[in-house]
């Protein structure tokens, strides 16, 4: 038997108009669908990736009623570092201690200066020195160190800690069982004493320091006046 061969127009015939139509629609869909598919890429690897957190120095403030009152006096949760405030760490016997080698010092205003920060004041033989109690966050405590950084450990002070020279300053940076605080003192030995001092009032602060204002009376001479610092 003769075999004819196939010719486009006998292919026509043989597969018929509509199904000509229809093998066209699938090769044209097949062809769309190649086009559009999305170029395969490595999935970004994301496991173990610890997301971003929000930190804080000092717990939040929580309203003292239950259920909470948003008009009610706020309070701090227990075991708040210093209580939650920072002018709590230190007292005035902290600082009576021989500053730089001058004398003994003698403190004269304890103030917030933000929310995380207390600053004090403290007078040596005519001298005034600015001293302050900050606390800080785990990633504060933690950072790598600059590149220019002198950083010493300590081992006698809180669970953590080590001491970074900074211009004329010194700095303390400690851990503790329910936070982080930084001292900055302008004497390496006054700041490693002070450090220590606020290490022990982190879970147990101290109530508002006596402050010793210095008042000069119309003989020129001065007469220490005890007071207390503003809660």
């Amino acid at each position: 038997m003769k075999r004819q061969a196939l010719t486009p127009g006998s292919l026509i015939e043989a597969i018929g108009v509509r199904g000509a139509i229809a093998g066209g629609l699938a090769l044209a869909v097949a062809i769309g669908l190649a086009t559009c598919r999305p170029d395969e890429s490595t999935p970004p690897d994301t496991v173990g990736v610890v997301p971003e957190q929000t930190t804080t120095t000092l717990l939040e403030f929580i309203p003292d009623t239950d259920p909470p009152d948003p008009t009610a006096e706020p309070t701090v949760p227990p075991q708040s570092l210093f209580g939650g405030d920072p002018c709590r760490a230190l007292t005035a016997q902290d600082f009576t201690v021989v500053i730089a080698g001058l004398g003994r010092g003698q403190l004269v205003d304890a103030s917030p200066l933000s929310d995380d920060e207390c600053g004090y004041v403290v007078i040596v033989v005519g001298q005034e020195y600015n001293i302050s109690v900050q606390a800080i966050d785990p990633t504060a405590f933690g950072r790598p160190p600059a590149e220019d950084e002198v950083r010493t450990a300590l081992t006698d002070i809180g669970l953590a800690a080590y001491i970074v020279p900074v211009d004329a300053d010194f700095t303390v940076w400690v851990k503790v069982a329910n936070g982080y605080f930084v001292v900055t003192a302008p004497d390496e030995e006054l700041a490693l004493h002070l450090a220590e001092a606020a290490a022990g009032r982190a879970d147990d602060p101290a109530e508002s320091p006596p402050i010793t204002t210095p008042i000069t009376n119309l003989a020129g001479t001065t007469t220490p006046v005890a007071t207390t610092a503003a809660p």
